[in-house]
């Protein structure tokens, strides 16, 4: 019985293995190999995977059974994971509705993160009306949003993409001003999401008794009074006091100048 210790340690090959390898090399098979490399040395421990690596690194594999694929020719297709892809170069395969699009769009740019989505929902259907360029995120916004696309409504689903990008677009640009947080269903305005967390303490304010409620307003009261009671936020307070002042100052300074120069 072979300890595991000294199973799974590093093995040296012998002289003789490797020559045995190399005067067998036509045998073909992992499996076929390790059977006859066993009935030939019997105590030893390699693995079928041990071997194939060895047989490779001492070049003991014939060659002679290689097989050698013949290149399709070009704008060959075939299918992948559900759609359809067209060979547009020698080492280059594209999904078909990409490249429909490329060529009845000369000129227009694209880039690795644009997606060619049918807007009818069938990847099938490759006439230039039904494929839409996209960016990749819309994907995700489209989902998320509506759920994906409406098979054989493809009206309802260019306006939904168009939605989606404007939306895109909305959050790039307040996300500039800092305007979005991350959450667990991904970007969203901060005043958006400070409005349905309102909604949401409104609707479980609205369930609960009045005795919970006064319970809640108790335990709010000594949480306010011990945190003003703090100095460290007495110090922040002011701060933040006097920040927000500030740019409120400056925000009803601008609003009276744009009236002025209206």
């Amino acid at each position: 019985m072979i300890e595991r210790r000294d199973y799974f340690k590093k093995k040296k090959w012998t002289k003789e293995q490797e020559d045995w390898l190399i005067e067998h090399k036509m045998i073909r098979g992992k499996k076929a190999m390790h059977e006859a490399f066993f009935a030939a040395f019997p105590d030893a421990t390699y693995t079928d995977s041990a071997i194939s690596a060895k047989r490779t690194e001492i070049g003991a594999y014939s060659g002679i059974y290689t097989r050698h694929r013949t290149a399709k020719p070009l704008y060959s297709e075939c299918v992948k994971q559900g759609y359809v892809m067209i060979k547009v170069a020698k080492y280059e395969w594209w999904q078909k509705q990409k490249w429909v699009w490329v060529a009845t769009h000369p000129g227009e740019p694209f880039s690795i993160r644009n997606q060619f989505v049918f807007l009818d929902g069938d990847n099938r259907n490759f006439s230039p009306d039904n494929i839409h360029k996209v960016d990749h995120r819309i994907i995700g916004v489209m989902n998320m949003q509506y759920g994906g696309v409406v098979k054989g409504e493809p009206e309802l689903n260019l306006v939904r993409y168009l939605q989606c990008e404007l939306k895109l677009k909305y959050l790039d640009i307040a996300e500039i001003h800092g305007l979005t947080c991350k959450t667990k269903s991904g970007r969203q305005l901060i005043s958006e999401r400070n409005r349905k967390a309102r909604e949401q303490r409104a609707a479980h304010w609205a369930k609960i008794s009045e005795e919970e409620r006064e319970v809640i307003r108790q335990k709010r009261k000594e949480y306010w009074k011990k945190r003003r009671a703090n100095p460290e936020f007495q110090a922040r307070n002011k701060i933040y006091q006097r920040e927000w002042s500030r740019k409120r100052r400056e925000k009803l300074k601008n609003e009276r100048k744009e009236r002025q120069e209206d």
